[in-house]
């Protein structure tokens, strides 16, 4: 029998500086690549140890020898990221979904600060759950000041205030990427997520209808891996996520 011929994945790494992240967690943060080139485990260790940082890098979930080596070197695991992908959606009444206007600015800023617990800066025990918060935050309110973001919805409850929003990236194939979502604590379990999603079907970004939409979401989020499975997406990646900080 011939013995199987395992393809050896790379060991490399090479990393960007994360100029916003610096700014909120106060030290240099980076974001490190798995590639064919850049540094070898042992010049990356070299480089991270020089100064107090923060870095963060995203793999395959089958990459365990690039992960090991890692953590060999302080990297911990801290969330491991599920995509999703759907090509048809579910048709929901929107009378109480539109387009975000530069007043939902505060509103959206205060729900951003309020819905999330279980992302990879909440799950992570070095970062306080402030500073989470704060990259959510500012995450959204970006929207604002044309700094992230393509398009934003936002879900209001019967007395006209803003409960919900949703931030969406555009892909040039007429994809819509899911790039944060945030219900009110107070809102849970009213519909508001399903609306957005089937308005973001219905009228699209700039009333372009998507052919897919994309979500993340973390494996530890059970709450939000069902409802996306029960509006049709269905996961098409994996990838372990792991932090250095020193």
């Amino acid at each position: 029998m011939s013995e199987l011929s395992i393809p050896k994945l790379p060991h490399r790494f090479s990393f960007t500086q994360d100029v916003w992240l610096t700014k909120i967690l106060a030290k240099m943060a980076f974001n490190i690549q798995n590639t064919s080139e850049g540094l070898g485990i042992d010049g990356l260790q070299k480089v991270l140890n020089n100064f107090s940082c923060f870095s963060s890098i995203k793999l395959a979930a089958d990459n365990i020898c690039s992960s090991v080596m890692l953590q060999d070197i302080g990297f911990r695991q801290v969330d491991t990221s599920l995509t999703f992908c759907a090509t048809d959606g579910v048709n929901m009444d929107t009378k109480n979904i539109r387009v975000a206007l530069p007043e939902d600015r505060e509103r959206v800023v205060e729900i951003s600060g309020q819905a999330f617990s279980s992302s990879r800066f909440h799950l992570d025990p070095q970062i306080t759950n402030d500073k989470a918060n704060k990259i959510k935050c500012q995450w959204a309110e970006n929207y604002f000041y044309g700094k992230r973001g393509d398009y934003m919805i936002v879900a209001e409850d019967n007395q006209n205030r803003v409960q919900g929003f949703c931030q969406i990236l555009s892909t040039r194939d007429n994809g819509a990427v899911i790039d944060l979502i945030g219900i009110s604590p107070k809102a849970t379990g009213q519909g508001l997520g399903t609306q957005m999603i089937s308005f973001l079907w219905k009228k699209g970004v700039d009333r372009k209808k998507p052919n897919r939409i994309l979500v993340g979401t973390q494996a530890a989020n059970i709450g939000a891996v069902n409802f996306y499975e029960k509006m049709g997406f269905r996961l098409i990646k994996t990838q372990n996520i792991l932090h250095f900080s020193n």
